[in-house]
């Protein structure tokens, strides 16, 4: 929940307006209130899909795949699929 949070705050500097979701996770309850809605957004992009089995696990365990994974999706949906266009020429 950490994680989506700061994803969701990247976005916004980069000035991508996600709009409001929220999330459908099997074990939303046990999200943070604080980490609601940028969980239901980083879900809502495509950003994060969860653990497995509809689970979030938001107090889980953020591994370095996970977080590679995260930010590549980010930063697809920040330069619309065009990745290039965060590269220097």
């Amino acid at each position: 929940e950490q994680a989506a949070t700061m994803l969701a705050r990247l976005a916004k500097a980069a000035g991508k307006d996600i709009g409001e979701y929220e999330p459908d996770f099997a074990d939303r309850d046990s999200i943070s209130s604080w980490a609601l809605e940028a969980v239901g957004q980083m879900q809502g992009i495509g950003v994060m899909n969860g653990t497995g089995d509809n689970n979030f696990s938001p107090k889980g365990s953020y591994t370095r795949e996970q977080s590679i994974a995260t930010m590549v999706r980010l930063l697809f949906y920040i330069f619309d699929g065009n990745i290039t266009r965060a590269m220097p020429s």
